[in-house]
């Protein structure tokens, strides 16, 4: 079980990385709760000034669908979502935001698609979960049979994409769109 440990971790902190060396700092959202939290943050900070971190939102965010964990899949699972949950919450407070493309929206779409493309993939392999919409889809396939959680994924991401055409704008959420469609091709 130790073992399982030090898979989650790097996973985790992979998808970190991608979202705030490339996602992030080019105001893009691909999707999941971290950038439904990132969308939700740059709204409040536009409405009332005022910045709650992502890490923290993120948290707060992952209550609900943790919740609908331990009674879908079990305490086991929901112990496994939690952590990686918590570790997502605490990387994203401690990995510094840095904008390694400077306005190269292209080059972080695709770098940015890839790093999130491997990670989830590594998180799906494993059987883990770090919460968020790779949960929310981990809970639409166990009531579907009829629906792949990579697919349940891609929707529920593009609706969070979608909403964060209301602060990006299209540009930045076009690009967003080409990044999260790298992502699942990977």
């Amino acid at each position: 079980e130790e073992m399982e440990y030090t898979i989650v971790l790097p996973e985790t902190g992979s998808y970190v990385m991608h979202g705030d060396w490339t996602i992030e700092p080019m105001g893009m959202v691909i999707g999941g709760i971290t950038g439904f939290a990132i969308t939700i943050r740059d709204m409040l900070i536009n409405l009332t000034g005022y910045d709650i971190p992502v890490s923290a939102l993120n948290l707060l965010l992952n209550v609900p669908i943790l919740i609908c964990s331990i009674k879908l899949k079990g305490l086991r699972f929901f112990l496994w979502a939690m952590f990686g949950t918590v570790a997502l919450s605490i990387m994203l407070a401690i990995i510094p935001i840095g904008a390694f493309f400077e306005d190269d929206f292209v080059f972080a779409a695709i770098v940015g698609g890839v790093l999130s493309g491997l990670s989830m993939g590594m998180i799906f392999f494993s059987g883990k979960s770090t919460g968020g919409t790779d949960l929310v889809a981990t809970l639409i396939a166990l009531k579907s049979n009829r629906v792949s959680q990579s697919a349940a994924l891609f929707v529920v991401d593009g609706i969070v994409v979608v909403f964060g055409l209301s602060v990006f704008g299209v540009y930045k959420s076009v690009y967003g769109l080409l990044s999260l469609m790298i992502m699942f091709k990977v």
